[in-house]
């Protein structure tokens, strides 16, 4: 988990409502320039109104740590082809979801009644070889180190805004090799992978032996 920023959590909650079409998708952006601290901070609170709404019961938690501020994590996450970041959005709070090992922020697990559903997009936390940075580590458990693919980010032209997903596990296949696996940028490039033998098929939590979990976690693309 990086901690990548630290705002005032008042401005989250003092933005309105915003809609897609308001915060833009990817093709807004120059994905060779490099990210803008400001705009990154404006599209993650953006995306934290679409999900949540306002949240007063999050400020008062605030309001006795870090002097009124919260801690914005990220991790990488890949959706066609792109290099992107999920988002959890209060990690250091009291009220923060814990899933297994790992912390996803407040409101970072969703409604799972329905899990998996058609309505929701899927992301493969894919347990195999990916650069440094794009690995989602948790110190100690090392057998846990894993990458994400996705089916879309939360921002694509002309799509409404998602932030939820469904999470699947995908492990080693009977062919897979760690020296000479390449990571999967894509889904379609995981599936070829399933089909080679070299990644395993993708199993939803709980036949992993997990706790169902839809994901609540904006995923911007700011590279390609």
């Amino acid at each position: 988990m990086k901690t990548t920023n630290v705002i005032l959590f008042a401005a989250a909650l003092g933005l309105g409502t915003a809609c897609a079409a308001e915060i833009g998708g990817d093709d807004d952006f120059d994905t060779t320039a490099p990210i803008d601290q400001a705009d990154l901070e404006a599209r993650v609170l953006d995306a934290f109104d679409l999900l949540y709404g306002p949240r007063p019961e999050a400020q008062e938690n605030v309001g006795a740590i870090g002097h009124g501020r919260i801690e914005i994590d990220s991790e990488g996450d890949y959706a066609n082809g792109r290099e992107c970041d999920m988002y959890f959005i209060g990690t250091n709070l009291p009220n923060a979801d814990q899933y297994a090992i790992w912390n996803l922020g407040v409101g970072g697990i969703g409604d799972t009644s329905d899990y998996p559903s058609d309505s929701r997009p899927n992301m493969y936390a894919i347990l195999a070889p990916a650069p440094a940075d794009r690995v989602h580590h948790v110190d100690g458990f090392d057998q846990f180190d894993h990458y994400h693919v996705s089916d879309r980010s939360s921002f694509e032209r002309g799509q409404d805004y998602n932030g939820s997903w469904d999470v699947y596990f995908v492990f080693p296949g009977p062919n897979f090799d760690a020296a000479s696996y390449v990571t999967a940028t894509s889904v379609e490039a995981m599936q070829q992978q399933v089909a080679d033998g070299i990644l395993g098929t993708p199993l939803l939590t709980t036949e992993a032996g997990f706790d169902p979990l839809v994901l609540n976690a904006p995923i911007i693309c700011w590279r390609h």
